[in-house]
């Protein structure tokens, strides 16, 4: 081992037993050999004689950079030593015994000379190639080698290449046409001859090579009497490999691109249909060949395709030329329906087999063919009339679909045999998720063929589920798959159904969905069953609205109620089952109204579950992750809070209305809020839950807050279904006690007021009982603010207390005034506190747009996230200062102390002239528009108005930058400052327009013309006119082209033109 060796040697050590400066100076040393010109002799020397793979493999990767960056520049008789050094090695290929990480450097090198070389000075290499071919495998391997990186490093397209060598492979592929395409393809048949029984390995190379170049050559070189024979005869050979490297190459010829007559032409000369077809009954793959089967399927729909495709093609160019009023002679005519009625007839024929390939149990088969499934049933949408095959055809694929959409069992995917198939067993076991989430996607595309299926034989798909649903009626043995997926199918034909089919007595999906409701269904225990028929139930509500479905409604509310629903053992069913009861309540109420009794059952029976609801909350904020699988039909995200609340929402909606008796109602609603409000102050500091004698730990005090934020999320949606007018004026008792309630929820904010959740939800419930309650809960607003703006209250909060404020004051307005004397000017200085003067008013810096794909960590993220925080609430501040002027409460804001009432308007003023958002500088104008509109006119109101509001919010704040005049949004910014400019001179006259004049435009770089031309819209133009004056000369500033045809503007347009640039 010599010292090149050893430097080789050491660069590559990963061992770590070389120290790390000796191989610095390694790799230094290997470094300056590879700057030298002349490092290819080195290369070609030491890669035949070094025993050391590491060594050979550096001299062909140092030969290769060599080739790539000097070759053109080397002397003749170097690139020709180069090239003969290089053959010589692959003829010697067949003695030695390189490891397939050589071999392919050594190919890619071999090619890097062949971009330049061939076909000029190198013309003859793949004939040099073909001539070695009989000198072994090896040589063999090699030749499909450098074919690979033929096509991987110049031919193939697939990745994106610079111009220049798109060039080049177009060049390569048009001199490979020329000169021996087809001696490489004859020699492709022979090498599968010749070793497909001997070498299947390698065979399965060449193949791998055919498949490659299939896409670009003439198709006759291999769709031919000898190849195509020859790969169906090998494609029954015992190796999977070579099975699916063959099925590989013809799905390949079938997807050649061609014009869709020859195309038919190809596939009937082929002769692969018969094959095709006797996959129908006899799978040419065994169950535990996947990825063989996934093979053959993607043969099969290719071919299906691809007979689809040309009768659309044929189809279409017929139609396209009739559109255009262009006549189609006879002969031609002829053509197209003889190819169409071919096209039909082989998809006929292959229908069994690909309805075969559906239902295949194989995993990752069956999801292949779907694809094309919906491409020939949208084809037959548009098809004018259907023929026996395709209704036979549509009517299978009915029945494929259902068999493929029922879930697997539970037992095989959990791999326990003792697993029951009657739902007992399974509700108990959850499938993996994984698995789970496969299949449900899986049925998601599916559903989308059954659905469109209906809409082309709708009769016969009613028929057909009919048929699923009598099936499982009544069958105690059923299996529990059989029985989902034939609810699942029932839930299908409601989407997009029409009106008459819906209806209950005379529409047949309202009469199978009625049917369903009358019967008792087995396996229901089952969760997948379980969620399927609540869903099936919510979907068709409106029948049980009908006068047969009020008879079903005890049965199908028992489903939700029982152990089936919300009382199923499985979590995410019963949590599911909330949602769907609630949804079901909204749509029947009216219906249960005149049924007092079966009210007071269906209160009755949730009073345990209530308990559980209300005593049980999720760990953490009260996310919950619901499993995949109980969501079969309905998409939908994670809640923020516990879906399970929604019972109590569904209980709301029952207990609301005005026909059930007066005190019942007191009565239950009491039975319903004294537990809630009891939990709420055991639960609080100072109550029995938080303080036992001594502090509670961490965790109970966590445990203690979920209490309470569950209990008032379950006031807060129980009053949902309460009606204002019931609990204020009809009914007031019924407001007591939500008075109470209110009072009890005073004390979360006060003595857990770092607790965020627990304030948010708080919050929340304060909204609530402001929609219900009114006017009364005035007397609480006072407390209820003192509480929640706190010193160091952050943006959080705060943009939480102004969203409240909002409310109350559009709400209550002018009422609301003693309240804002107080709480406004504290919010102010909360705000500013977080807003300082040196804020970044304009929001450049703290847009979604500025901080998008940031990534920071620690201390810098977190400083990120409360600077986004602060931009929100600079936001929210504006609107709440829009919601004071337009409620009539813009006094309040006036009579604030001079220097917050300076600071408020500071910020009004930064954010209307810079906010990079036009919505947010308009919510700012509209305020300060309201604001001049009630404003006295005196001395210093003038020059504010002059100076701040027309200077530095109409004029500068347009003209400066940042706003794009052709936008939406800005175009209705520039009517608010037109309307705003007009108030202006409204209040100030002639001496705002002297203002600008002399000391805003000149400051701009404005023409004199310009000055005039504003100086005239202002006075005599309308807002409307103003504001596209205004977006002209903003367009005209940014260097945009000016649209603007109508007359008057045009003649405005013509002094300042003549003047040049208006604005420098």
């Amino acid at each position: 081992m010599d010292d090149f060796e050893k430097a080789v040697l050491f660069s590559f050590d990963q061992t770590g037993a070389v120290d790390l400066g000796l191989k610095a100076r390694a790799q230094s040393y290997l470094d300056d050999i590879k700057r030298n010109p002349e490092s290819w002799r080195l290369c070609v020397a030491r890669f035949p004689s070094s025993g050391y793979v590491e060594v050979k493999f550096w001299c062909l990767q140092t030969l290769q950079e060599s080739v790539k960056g000097r070759y053109t520049s080397q002397p003749p008789e170097a690139r020709l030593q180069i090239k003969q050094t290089l053959m010589d090695w692959l003829q010697q290929m067949s003695s030695a015994d390189l490891p397939p990480f050589l071999r392919n450097k050594l190919a890619q090198i071999i090619v890097s000379i062949v971009q330049v070389e061939y076909p000029g000075e190198w013309s003859s290499f793949f004939h040099d190639l073909l001539g070695m071919l009989s000198e072994g495998p090896a040589l063999v391997d090699m030749f499909c080698r450098i074919m690979t990186a033929v096509d991987e490093d110049v031919i193939s397209l697939e990745i994106n290449r610079p111009q220049e060598e798109v060039k080049q492979s177009m060049q390569l592929k048009d001199a490979m046409r020329e000169t021996c395409i087809k001696d490489v393809a004859n020699a492709w048949t022979g090498l599968v001859a010749a070793y497909h029984s001997v070498n299947p390995d390698l065979t399965v190379s060449v193949l791998a090579v055919v498949e490659r170049y299939v896409s670009w050559i003439d198709i006759g070189l291999v769709a031919n009497d000898k190849f195509m024979p020859l790969l169906f005869s090998v494609m029954g050979t015992s190796s999977e490999q070579l099975r699916g490297a063959v099925v590989d190459v013809v799905t390949e010829v079938v997807s050649k691109r061609m014009e869709p007559v020859p195309k038919l032409a190809l596939i009937q000369g082929l002769g692969i249909i018969p094959t095709c077809c006797q996959w129908a009954s006899s799978p040419p793959y065994q169950e535990d060949q996947s990825e063989l089967g996934q093979k053959f399927a993607r043969l099969l729909a290719a071919l299906a395709t691809e007979l689809l495709e040309s009768w659309k093609k044929v189809d279409n160019q017929v139609t396209s030329l009739q559109a255009v009023g262009l006549a189609v002679n006879a002969e031609a005519a002829k053509e197209a329906t003889t190819a169409c009625e071919a096209a039909q007839r082989l998809l006929d024929d292959l229908f069994p087999a690909i309805l075969a390939t559906l239902r295949s149990p194989v995993e990752g088969v069956s999801v292949i063919i779907s694809p094309f499934l919906l491409a020939y049933v949208n084809k037959l949408k548009r098809t004018s009339s259907l023929t026996q095959p395709m209704m036979r055809n549509l009517e299978a694929t009915m029945e494929g679909l259902a068999s493929c959409a029922s879930f697997p069992s539970e037992a095989a995917l959990l791999g326990d045999s003792d697993q029951d198939e009657d739902g007992a067993g399974g509700s108990a076991a959850i499938l993996d998720e994984d698995d789970e989430v496969a299949h449900l996607s899986r049925r998601t595309e599916l559903f989308t063929v059954f659905r469109n299926i209906v809409k082309l034989i709708p009769e016969r798909a009613y028929s057909f589920v009919e048929a699923q649903l009598q099936g499982i009626v009544g069958q105690s043995s059923a299996a529990y798959h059989d029985v989902e997926v034939a609810i699942s199918l029932l839930y299908q034909l409601g989407e997009g159904a029409p009106e008459d089919a819906l209806k209950a007595d005379t529409g047949a999906v309202g009469r199978l969905a009625l049917g369903l409701m009358q019967v008792d269904i087995p396996c229901t225990s089952h969760r997948l069953v379980a969620i399927s028929l609540m869903e099936a139930y919510m979907r068709y509500a409106r029948v049980l609205q009908s006068e047969a479905g009020q008879a079903c409604l005890p049965r199908v509310l028992g489903i939700f109620l029982g152990s089936c629903g919300i009382g199923h053992p499985d979590e995410g069913v019963s949590t599911r089952a909330c949602y769907l009861f609630s949804r079901l309540v909204k749509q029947v109420r009216g219906n249960l109204a005149a049924r007092p009794g079966l009210v007071h059952s269906i209160l009755t029976s949730l009073q345990p579950h209530l308990a559980n609801i209300a005593t049980d909350p999720p760990a953490g904020t009260g996310a919950q992750k619901t499993p995949s699988a109980v969501r079969p039909h309905h998409a939908g995200e994670t809640s923020a809070t516990d879906d399970r609340l929604y019972t109590f929402e569904a209980v709301g909606q029952l207990l609301g209305q005005e026909e059930i008796d007066g005190e019942e109602q007191l009565a239950y609603l009491s039975a319903l809020l004294q537990p809630l409000l009891s939990q709420i102050d055991s639960n609080l500091p100072g109550g029995g839950a938080m303080l036992n004698g001594g502090t509670a730990s961490g965790g109970a005090q966590d445990r203690s807050a979920l209490l309470v934020m569950q209990a008032l999320e379950a006031i807060t949606r129980i009053s949902k279904g309460l009606p204002s007018a019931l609990v204020t004026r009809t009914r007031p008792k019924l407001g007591a006690l939500l008075m109470e309630a209110t009072e009890k929820a005073q004390r979360v904010p006060r003595l857990l007021p770092s607790n965020k959740p627990l304030r948010a939800r708080y919050i929340s419930f304060l909204h609530r009982m402001v929609e219900v309650l009114g006017s009364s809960m005035m007397g609480y607003f006072p407390p209820a603010l003192e509480a929640l703006m706190q010193p160091g209250a952050d943006g959080q909060d705060m943009c939480e207390v102004i969203i409240l404020l909002n409310q109350l004051m559009i709400r209550f307005k002018d009422a609301l005034q003693p309240l804002l004397l107080k709480a406004l000017p504290v919010c102010l200085k909360l705000v500013h506190a977080l807003l300082p003067s040196e804020w970044d008013w304009s929001g450049r810096s703290f847009t979604p747009a500025a901080t998008t794909g940031t990534k920071l960590a620690g201390a810098a993220s977190a400083s990120t996230e409360d600077s986004r925080e602060r931009s929100e609430l600079q936001r929210t501040y504006y609107v709440l200062l829009h919601t004071l002027s337009y409620n009539g409460l813009s006094s309040i804001l006036v009579q604030t102390q001079p220097p917050l009432l300076d600071t408020a308007l500071e910020a009004l003023v930064r954010g209307a002239a810079s906010h990079v958002e036009p919505a947010t500088r308009r919510t700012c104008v509209q305020v300060l528009r309201q604001l001049v509109t009630n404003m006295e006119v005196s001395t210093g109101s003038r020059q504010y108005m002059q100076q701040r509001v027309a200077g530095d919010v109409c004029i500068k704040g347009l003209f400066q930058g940042g706003l794009d005049a052709r936008d939406a949004s800005t175009a209705t910014l520039l009517l608010d400052v037109a309307q705003l400019l007009k108030l202006l001179y409204e209040k100030c006259g002639d001496e705002l327009l002297t203002y600008l004049g002399r000391d805003v435009l000149p400051s701009l770089g404005a023409a004199p013309a310009l000055q005039e031309q504003l100086a005239q819209h202002v006075r005599s133009s309308d807002a409307k006119q103003l504001k596209t004056w205004l977006r002209d000369i903003m367009q005209q500033a940014s260097g945009l082209p000016v649209r603007s045809s109508a007359a008057s503007r045009q003649k405005a347009m013509t002094a300042s033109s003549a003047n040049g640039a208006m604005l420098s």
